[in-house]
């Protein structure tokens, strides 16, 4: 900010996908412990954290991101969720940063469509 010097995308901490994280096993300890892998908070940085959704995601993750939508976390649904998730490919990836809006609403319809089956 003060230099007008744009870091690039993989600089660690400051980078914009410093805080990115996919991968399940990953994904669950940044759940359980966000300092695991995160040792400077993302905002002291600017930065924020981001989950992204997708192959990589398990059970666990997908039961993360429907609670951040405020959706039934069941297991069976969670499961379910996880194994959507699996059939995306790298470019339908959700990448959600943990305050847009729009993802919700993508996922809360998905969400309708394992329930219903339609």
């Amino acid at each position: 900010q003060y230099t007008d010097i744009v870091p690039y995308d993989s600089k660690p901490i400051v980078g914009a996908t410093a805080y990115k994280h996919k991968a399940g096993t990953h994904l669950a300890a940044i759940l359980r412990n966000p300092a695991a892998y995160e040792p400077i908070e993302p905002k002291v940085v600017g930065n924020r954290r981001r989950m992204v959704f997708g192959e990589l995601a398990g059970k666990n993750g997908a039961a993360y991101l429907m609670s951040l939508l405020g959706l039934d976390q069941n297991d069976e649904h969670a499961k379910r969720v996880a194994a959507g998730l699996k059939n995306l490919r790298m470019g339908d990836l959700l990448e959600i940063p943990l305050d847009d809006r729009l993802e919700k609403k993508i996922i809360n319809d998905t969400q309708v469509k394992i329930k219903t089956g339609k």
